[in-house]
C-alpha cells in the first residue's frame, strides 16, 4: 500500500546539493490501470559494497562519478492518497524494450532525498524537480505508514499547496498532458 500527500513547491530554504538526488526518467505503458516504467541512476555511496541483481554501474555522462542504475515495472491501484502498488525490478534490456510501448511522455526529475528533521516519526521528503518541458515544477512527496500518519502530518512552512486529491498532478496523467500546470 502506497499512503502519500503531494504538495507544491515555490521556495525552498535550502541548498539542493546537501541531498542525495536520484535522476529518474519513467514512463506509463497504461493509464487504467497504471503500469509504469522508471530508470533510476543515484551515485555509488561509500556502504555500496558490490552490484546487486538487476542493477548495473556505469560512468555519468556529465563527469566520471560512478552511477547505480536500477530499473523497476510498477503496478498501482486505483486511489489519490492511498492506494495498493506492486513494484518489481527488471533488467536494463527489459527497460529499454519496454520503452517503445509508452504511452505520452517520458517524465524526467531529480529526487531529492530530504529528511524531515524536526519529524519525530523520521519521515523523508522526496522533493522532485521536473524537467524539460515539465520545468519549472517542483513537487514534495511525503510516504506514510498510515492513512491517520497522512492526515495528521503538518506540512512545513515552505510547502506550497496542496495537490494530494488533484488527479491533474499524478505523474501518469501528467505523462499524457501537455506542459500547462
Amino acid at each position: 500500500m502506497e499512503i502519500e500527500r503531494k504538495f507544491l513547491v515555490n521556495y525552498l530554504p535550502f541548498d539542493l546539493g546537501e541531498f542525495e538526488v536520484i535522476h529518474i526518467t519513467q514512463g506509463y505503458i497504461s493509464i487504467d490501470p497504471v503500469i509504469r516504467i522508471r530508470s533510476e541512476a543515484m551515485k555509488i555511496s561509500r556502504e555500496d559494497t558490490g552490484v546487486k541483481e538487476l542493477t548495473s554501474i556505469f560512468s555519468s555522462p556529465i563527469s566520471s562519478t560512478p552511477m547505480k542504475m536500477r530499473y523497476t515495472l510498477t503496478c498501482k491501484g486505483k486511489g489519490l492518497m492511498a492506494r495498493e502498488e506492486l513494484n518489481l525490478l527488471i533488467s536494463g534490456d527489459a527497460y529499454r524494450h519496454l520503452l517503445s510501448k509508452v504511452e505520452g511522455r517520458l517524465i524526467k526529475k531529480d529526487r531529492y532525498i530530504i529528511p524531515m528533521d524536526d519529524d519525530p516519526d523520521g519521515l523523508v521528503c522526496e522533493l522532485d524537480v521536473f524537467k524539460e518541458d515539465l520545468e519549472p515544477l517542483v513537487m514534495a512527496e511525503i510516504e506514510f505508514v498510515s492513512e491517520e500518519e497522512a492526515r495528521a502530518f503538518d506540512p512545513p512552512y515552505w510547502f506550497g499547496e496542496e495537490v494530494t486529491d488533484q488527479p491533474a498532478y499524478q505523474n501518469a496523467n501528467m505523462s499524457l498532458r501537455k506542459s500547462d500546470l
